[in-house]
């Protein structure tokens, strides 16, 4: 779950009959409002943006990682 960058609602992923999607509460109550949905692949994580937009993974593949040693050090040393 996560707090909307106003404040004034929860987000979080719900997951029903092999589809994810991604809700908002409003803390002033009513329905909640479905934002975004993901038939093809499970919604594993998210985070949203001041401005509003989300970012969010929607599987566990890890390709093209690039491991970094040594960070900070001058080249040389």
């Amino acid at each position: 779950m996560r707090w909307t960058p106003n404040g004034r609602g929860i987000v979080y992923i719900d997951y029903r009959n092999g589809v994810t999607s991604l809700w908002l509460q409003p803390l002033a109550g009513g329905a909640p409002k479905k934002l975004l949905e993901s038939r093809n692949e499970i919604i594993y994580s998210f985070d949203l943006a001041r401005d509003g937009s989300i970012a969010f993974s929607r599987g566990l593949r890890a390709h093209d990682v690039v491991l970094i040693n040594d960070a900070g050090k001058p080249s040389g040393e």
